[in-house]
């Protein structure tokens, strides 16, 4: 496991903040896009991506062009619709961009195919393998860690003949441990995971970065094979829309996976 607090995602921000993120993953590529480089206005500036925070549909589209761009050759994906659930859905060859499935989790075996998601606070998670060609991206808030999109989008690889063992994760830029303080009710619904220590501090500040990493292993990923990027929405106004930085009034950053064509 891999857990240095950012450092590498940093440099890439600090160097290209309108550029975002981007790297290989098993058969596919991942990108992530934060606020940079869009055409939004404030409270939404600039690269809001969501169509349902009351930002200008023209804008969203234009800044959802551009973020699909930075990492697939035509601006074309498909958006899941996000419901901080545990289910997770294929995308096969019938798959047409726009709206997707009513899940947190979209995986594809599809050469050429984008999935794409919003995310303001939640942990993107990717996750893919090189044989069989496989992976795609959840959506995990505290809801969906709890009732196990994780646990779900492995069991979905493997269902497909990609042993958990085999798979790359990497937990992306999401809310961290350093800012995330939670009520009671989501205290008791992480301890009854049985995750064991170290999850919720004295502050009852929630790691989600740590709980989904030990959701994973325990489901079959090698430790080895996860990386943990560290780098916390709410801590990077300057990158990052945050929901709980703003108080719910703010964009979405926007994760991405696409399986490169053989």
């Amino acid at each position: 496991m891999s857990r240095e607090p950012g450092a590498a995602w940093r440099g890439q921000w600090e160097a290209d903040p309108a550029g975002g993120w981007r790297g290989r993953l098993g058969a596919g590529r991942l990108w992530f896009a934060g606020r940079g480089g869009g055409v939004s206005a404030p409270p939404y500036g600039t690269l809001n991506l969501s169509r349902h925070v009351g930002d200008l549909p023209q804008a969203v589209a234009e800044n959802r062009r551009r973020a699909i761009s930075r990492g697939a050759p035509t601006p074309d994906a498909v958006w899941g619709q996000l419901v901080h659930g545990p289910d997770v859905a294929w995308l096969g060859p019938e798959a047409v961009p726009g709206p997707g499935p009513v899940a947190d989790g979209l995986l594809t075996e599809q050469a050429g195919l984008t999935i794409a998601m919003t995310f303001a606070d939640c942990v993107p998670i990717w996750l893919a393998s090189r044989s069989p060609a496989a992976g795609g991206l959840l959506h995990a808030g505290w809801r969906g860690t709890v009732r196990g999109v994780a646990r779900a989008g492995v069991a979905a690889l493997a269902a497909r003949g990609a042993a958990p063992n085999v798979l790359d994760v990497v937990i992306g830029p999401s809310i961290g441990p350093c800012c995330y303080e939670v009520g009671s009710e989501v205290v008791d619904a992480v301890m009854a995971l049985d995750l064991g220590p170290g999850l919720v501090d004295s502050r009852r500040h929630l790691d989600l970065w740590e709980a989904n990493r030990r959701l994973l292993c325990a489901a079959g990923v090698a430790e080895e094979r996860v990386l943990v990027v560290g780098l916390c929405t709410a801590c990077h106004p300057e990158w990052l829309f945050s929901h709980r930085r703003e108080g719910g009034r703010t964009g979405r950053n926007g994760g991405f996976f696409r399986m490169d064509p053989t």
